[in-house]
């Protein structure tokens, strides 16, 4: 990444309270993007936006539930342009042998982690091909490739991630 290739762009990351999120957030911010911090957590994502504009960096907060389509206009409120998606969110089953996960969770999990980041994908893209530029990384894990124990739903969502 390098300043010149971010300076002015809209970044969105999903997941972007803590963790890999939130390190994607400080590190598009250090190179001169605007962020819009994606999660449920709206502490959390406050925290992790005001961490940015204290070190001189644009952030914004954007608590929404990924798991509906609904949220998308507050993002077009907030960013009308994405030029950078990071689609890291995730979520989890409990940990237990696949028979005995109900089907609610794995939807959840599955939801979050395939259909959410696809449908945010799909709503940035037709501007990011307008515009004549776009960045979208899917955030994998080793699970995908490697298994998660009692984590079935995790890893198949990630899977997925990779080939998306």
């Amino acid at each position: 990444m390098t300043q010149a290739e971010h300076t002015g762009r809209t970044a969105v990351i999903t997941g972007a309270a803590r963790g890999i999120g939130a390190a994607a957030a400080r590190a598009l911010a250090g190179c001169g993007a605007r962020v819009v911090l994606v999660a449920r957590s709206a502490e959390e994502l406050k925290a992790s936006a005001d961490s940015i504009q204290a070190d001189g960096g644009e952030a914004l907060a954007l608590a929404a539930d990924l798991t509906g389509a609904d949220w998308l206009a507050d993002l077009d409120g907030v960013a009308p342009e994405v030029d950078l998606l990071v689609n890291n969110a995730a979520s989890f089953a409990p940990y237990r042998p696949l028979e005995e996960v109900s089907e609610e969770d794995l939807r959840g999990v599955l939801e979050v982690g395939i259909l959410a980041a696809l449908r945010l994908t799909q709503h940035v893209m037709g501007g990011m091909k307008a515009r004549g530029f776009g960045r979208i990384v899917n955030v994998g894990s080793v699970a995908a490739t490697h298994g998660a124990g009692g984590q079935v739903a995790y890893a198949t969502a990630k899977a997925a991630a990779l080939v998306t």
